[in-house]
């Protein structure tokens, strides 16, 4: 029998790492100490796991690690957790897999250290190689909707295509959004677009917070969206012209 693609979510209930050939650098949070600086880093899935890590083979780790006295929960495959620096200098925790393909390797925290890829900062998790972004120009015809209120309609969407997403995201020029828009102060990054920032949209007489965002300096990957509005447009009521095929 054919397997959907998107039952692939299925079989990552078991380990599995790649190898990487760029240079990684792990530093401390704060100084930017450098903690590992390796070129045989290899990306590893936990198992449940759906975005990546660093695991960094032990010779190029540049701390001392000692056995934690509380190790944490987040870990899901066999292992050792330990803390890079020590508790009186604590740089982050570490990962030593039980696995035999893997026991030379630690996997870093992410979010415990910055990184490098080569020279380019790395945001929000490692990117995952079998993940894709796409961004494609769009004439359907694209309205979004609250009760009597049009917030957009446009025949110039940028419709962005990405992995794992059950539908493609809807980045319209400013000039074709049809409510007042307010900047807030909420931000995210994704490792595979960059850092947005939010938008709070007036709705007949409403204030919807963070309901919509903007890419102003996307990654090379999204430079498609630069400047582009994207709502939350599931929240609404939206059409589409051709529907998409559901």
């Amino acid at each position: 029998m054919a397997m959907h693609m998107g039952g692939m979510a299925a079989m990552r209930e078991e380990l599995r790492w790649q190898p990487i050939h760029a240079r990684v650098r792990a530093l401390a949070r704060g100084d930017r100490r450098v903690v590992a600086d390796t070129t045989a880093a290899v990306l590893v899935w936990e198992p449940g796991h759906y975005v990546p890590s660093y695991a960094i083979p032990g010779v190029d780790v540049a701390v001392a690690l000692v056995a934690a006295e509380q190790p944490s929960d987040e870990h899901t495959a066999p292992g050792t957790e330990f803390v890079a620096g020590g508790d009186e200098t604590r740089r982050g925790s570490v990962y030593r897999l039980s696995d035999p393909d893997l026991a030379s390797y630690f996997v870093f925290t992410h979010d415990d250290f910055e990184w490098l890829e080569e020279d380019d900062e790395v945001i929000g998790h490692p990117r995952d190689p079998y993940h894709r972004v796409d961004v494609r120009r769009s004439s359907r015809h694209v309205r979004i909707v609250a009760g009597r209120d049009v917030l957009v309609d446009t025949t110039r969407a940028r419709m962005l295509f990405e992995t794992g997403f059950p539908f493609a995201r809807l980045y319209v020029p400013r000039e074709d959004v049809a409510v007042p828009l307010t900047a807030t102060d909420a931000r995210s990054v994704c490792p595979y677009k960059g850092e947005a920032s939010y938008w709070t949209a007036e709705v007949g007489g409403r204030l919807l917070t963070d309901v919509a965002w903007t890419y102003d300096a996307p990654l090379d990957g999204a430079a498609a969206i630069a400047g582009l509005v994207c709502f939350y447009h599931e929240r609404f009521e939206t059409t589409i012209d051709p529907a998409p095929n559901t």
